[in-house]
């Protein structure tokens, strides 16, 4: 059981603690807000914190994440071993990003970004107008705001498809954990490979990233690839192939986000 008055430590790199800490002292006024690490912490709220910060707390109560990915975390070798680890589930968090999802998915659906060029350049060419029916929205992650995201696109009418690291059952969401294939003729796992390989050393380069090396999830921090590729776990039976492949969540989306940024500039 915490004391009455708990040391609540805030620290984050990228949230600023000059509108953090004023509204937790009003919502916590019985206990301790600082913003400097010591061994007297008993909860850290973090994100993204400094380098160092673990190292300089000892072993605090409670850890609690103030975003919803946790990754880096607990891939940090200085955080306390036993520690508990929450992370932040926020309905408005979950809300804004399914939001943020549609917004672009329409955007690309109706070819409204086409037609803001034609706006601009004063021209008029009608596009070629789908259903969402005809189309499948693929999702990396099924967890809270993958799987909020994918509900409300079934909703608008559109076929979702999700990839997860563990099983998920969302109604009317094909889920897949890994990428099983069936060829139209037999092959090794070594001529996967070597497509896979020639792939990612050309028209998928920076895209996709071949790997030859054991991988754990750590390593995966910070890859700008959309997917690097675990080629010692390809399996090959006859026609029938299974494939595996690693991606920071993060940084990955983010880094095509950047490169369809400059795409669409380059129209302007």
């Amino acid at each position: 059981m915490l004391p009455s008055s708990v040391k609540i430590l805030f620290t984050s790199q990228t949230e600023k603690a000059e509108l953090w800490l004023p509204l937790l002292r009003r919502a916590l006024p019985q206990d301790e807000l600082v913003a400097a690490p010591d061994t007297s912490v008993e909860i850290a709220l973090v994100a993204t914190p400094p380098a160092g910060t673990f190292q300089k707390l000892g072993r605090p109560r409670l850890v609690q994440s103030l975003w919803m990915g946790v990754e880096k975390l607990l891939a940090d070798p200085t955080y306390p071993r036993g520690v508990p680890l929450a992370r932040l589930v926020d309905p408005g968090m979950v809300a804004a990003m399914s939001e943020t999802v549609i917004a672009h998915v329409l955007d690309w659906h109706r070819h409204l970004y086409r037609y803001r060029l034609q706006q601009r350049a004063r021209q008029w060419h009608r596009m070629e107008q789908r259903m969402a029916c005809d189309r499948t929205v693929g999702l990396l992650g099924l967890g809270e705001l993958g799987g909020d995201a994918a509900r409300k696109l079934l909703a608008l009418g559109f076929n979702v498809a999700g990839w997860s690291r563990r099983p998920k059952d969302l109604p009317g969401v094909r889920s897949f954990t890994d990428l099983t294939a069936m060829l139209a003729r037999d092959a090794t796992a070594e001529e996967v490979n070597g497509a896979f390989e020639q792939t990612a050393a050309s028209s998928l380069a920076g895209v996709l990233h071949y790997s030859t090396d054991p991988l754990v999830s750590r390593d995966i921090i910070g890859e700008p690839a959309s997917c690097v590729f675990d080629s010692g776990l390809t399996q090959a039976v006859g026609s029938l192939v299974k494939v595996f492949g690693w991606y920071d969540n993060e940084w990955g989306y983010t880094c095509r986000l950047a490169d369809l940024t400059a795409i669409v500039g380059a129209q302007l």
